[in-house]
């Protein structure tokens, strides 16, 4: 019992005696007292905090820690033989602890050739986004060669001019053929009316 008191252990302890008669006598009594529990994370990279706790209390279960490369395998203390043994979260505690995390290195899997080839087969579903986009740059490159074929040829025809005036879109071509008409019409009109005075 002193071993335990001093050593700062809590519990129930019996204690016997014999008085002077030899009649056994036998004590139960119950050490108090707070225990801090650590928790050694082993490696990992989100520690658990340290807890206070009352002695013959349990101890909270601390979330899992996570390492790369590892699954968690539960959380060991070394009892007073050196043995490791796995920490039961509703066993209560007596004495000051480190509960250390053990890990299991994660197997590594052998890629699958076959499933890796279907992904990259396998086209990603496109937004709506995307297809607008498609949409607009395959009209945009309709309308940039329609209007490289009127510069080439002079000539635009009238569905074209139409579309290049609904869009806002039009070619140089386009305006010197309209201007060169204009141009024309005008120098008929007053050829015209010369004659006629």
């Amino acid at each position: 019992m002193n071993e335990a008191k001093t050593s700062g252990k809590t519990g129930k302890y019996t204690l016997t005696f014999f008085i002077d008669d030899h009649t056994k006598a036998e004590v139960k009594m119950t050490l108090t007292g707070d225990h801090k529990v650590k928790f050694d994370s082993n490696g990992s990279y989100d520690a658990a905090e340290t807890q206070t706790v009352r002695g013959g209390s349990q101890v909270l279960e601390p979330e899992e820690p996570k390492r790369d490369g590892y699954e968690f395998a539960g959380w060991y203390y070394t009892d007073e033989n050196g043995k490791e043994i796995k920490w039961n979260f509703s066993d209560p505690v007596h004495q000051n602890m480190t509960l250390t995390a053990k890990w299991k290195k994660e197997p590594k899997t052998e890629p699958n050739i076959e499933k890796e080839k279907e992904k990259t087969n396998k086209k990603e579903p496109s937004s709506e986004k995307d297809t607008k986009w498609n949409y607009r740059e395959i009209q945009r490159r309709e309308d940039q060669l329609r209007r490289e074929k009127a510069a080439r040829t002079g000539e635009t025809s009238s569905a074209e001019a139409k579309k290049a005036a609904g869009t806002g879109e039009t070619s140089k071509a386009g305006w010197v053929f309209i201007s060169l008409l204009g141009a024309a019409g005008i120098m008929f009109g007053i050829k015209t009316k010369k004659r006629n005075l």
